[in-house]
């Protein structure tokens, strides 16, 4: 399972995307750790990114930080491994279509 955040700022026309997935949670250190604590499993940040438009500029462009696409794995979303002779793979959206995304956000609000 893949659940992405997405957060919007309007005053500074920036949006802040998180990936989360299901995970087993590391145990803390100096926490009392039993073995049914280590075994639950819970929601895990494994990407974060930040599109931030580039102040003064028109028209508008967005920096995508950190550089990268954003990937959902395609076991994670369909739920079986991916088969490559059938053209399944993970996603991935690329830097430059977060940036024409924000660019359509940003202009429609």
């Amino acid at each position: 399972m893949i659940v992405i955040l997405a957060k919007l700022d309007p005053r500074r026309q920036e949006i802040a995307l998180e990936k989360y997935t299901e995970g087993r949670h590391a145990p803390r250190d100096g926490a009392t750790n039993t073995r049914q604590s280590c075994a639950i499993l819970g929601p895990i940040c494994r990407q974060k990114i930040q599109v931030k438009k580039n102040l003064g500029l028109h028209p508008a462009t967005y920096n995508v930080v950190p550089k990268g696409a954003l990937v959902l794995e395609f076991q994670l979303l369909f739920l079986h491994q991916a088969d490559l002779s059938r053209g399944e793979r993970d996603i991935r959206i690329e830097a430059s279509d977060l940036q024409k995304w924000a660019n359509v956000v940003w202009g429609t609000i």
